[in-house]
């Protein structure tokens, strides 16, 4: 993410609304589209699509946020380098009242 362009970065932060839209089409699973619209969102509002806060965010949500983030920060997607499992996780906990 760290290495994506300006213009980039604007097409990938696209994805959990294009995701979400997917489901809305199966009514059973108009949650889980709003969860997935919504799991990119952080804390601070410095998220997207919609730069919700906090209590804005669901639940669902953010547990779905520290997942994708737990896997990315160990597959090397969100930083030049891979990181450790211990690593990743500290990192979260760091973190966690700014982002989820």
């Amino acid at each position: 993410y760290q290495s994506l362009s300006a213009r980039e970065k604007e097409e990938y932060e696209k994805y959990p609304l294009l995701g979400s839209a997917m489901l809305l089409g199966f009514p059973a699973l108009e949650k889980v589209a709003h969860i997935i619209s919504t799991h990119r969102e952080l804390s601070n509002g410095l998220g997207y699509p919609h730069q919700f806060k906090s209590n804005d965010i669901p639940l669902e949500s953010r547990i779905l946020s520290i997942v994708v983030d737990y896997n990315e920060l160990q597959s090397g997607l969100l930083f030049p380098h891979k990181l450790l499992a211990s690593e990743a996780l500290q990192l979260i906990k760091n973190n966690e009242e700014k982002r989820y």
